[in-house]
């Protein structure tokens, strides 16, 4: 068997085990804290994970703030009476597309007796909720503090159908507000060892089959010479 034969068979084995492997999709979304809008992503039927990144690089965010200044923060930039925080609601909108922001969920940090999770900088929030147990709030009652509970960190949800959702920053008012956040969206939270499917099965046979028939016409052209 010859090197231009191998070939042939490891190009055919690569093509039915990529056709049936498709590989975890992620996609950064950016969330503007200026008002309540949101932004508006369709999704497919899955699981899925949301970890907050820094994406002021390309554009995005790091965190934001509802106020217009940082004041009461400690030397080290902590525990500050106003300052950046990071924090992120979803509307799942029923599967209807309609949001009116009172049936989704809000994820951030819960402040506690020492730790206001205000922070002097963008980017210390950010370090600070990417290190944390998040909790998770069903809107609109994100005043009761009894309504958090842990989910861990990343965030993860399920949708039972495709569906569009929208990401947004659960403030009010607006208009003071700095900043807003930015996610990396990922479908692998649980990922499976790739398996070919039955296409993928019937590709790696025919690929075979060619290997096959040129072995064959390879052994003819060497008798009749």
């Amino acid at each position: 068997m010859g090197f231009r034969t191998l070939s042939w068979m490891a190009a055919a084995g690569s093509l039915a085990l990529a056709a049936g492997s498709a590989q975890a999709g992620t996609q950064i979304v950016d969330i503007s804290g200026l008002g309540s809008g949101g932004t508006i992503v369709a999704l497919a039927a899955g699981s899925y994970s949301i970890k907050f990144i820094n994406n002021s690089a390309n554009g995005g965010y790091a965190a934001y703030s509802p106020w217009s200044f940082e004041s009461g923060c400690n030397a080290s930039g902590e525990n500050c009476a106003t300052g950046w925080s990071v924090s992120l609601a979803i509307d799942f909108g029923f599967g209807t597309g309609n949001f009116s922001h009172s049936d989704g969920f809000q994820y951030g940090q819960l402040a506690t007796q020492s730790d206001s999770h205000l922070y002097a900088t963008a980017e210390q929030a950010l370090a600070s909720i990417q290190s944390a147990n998040l909790v998770r709030a069903p809107l609109p009652q994100v005043t009761d503090q009894n309504a958090y509970v842990p989910t861990g960190n990343p965030i993860s949800f399920t949708l039972a159908a495709a569906q569009s959702v929208n990401f947004f920053i659960y403030d009010y008012p607006y208009n003071d507000n700095r900043g807003g956040v930015s996610i990396l969206l990922d479908d692998g939270i649980n990922p499976n060892p790739a398996v070919p499917e039955p296409a993928s099965w019937a590709m790696l046979i025919a690929g075979l089959g060619v290997v096959g028939a040129a072995m064959r016409r390879r052994r003819a052209e060497v008798g009749f010479a």
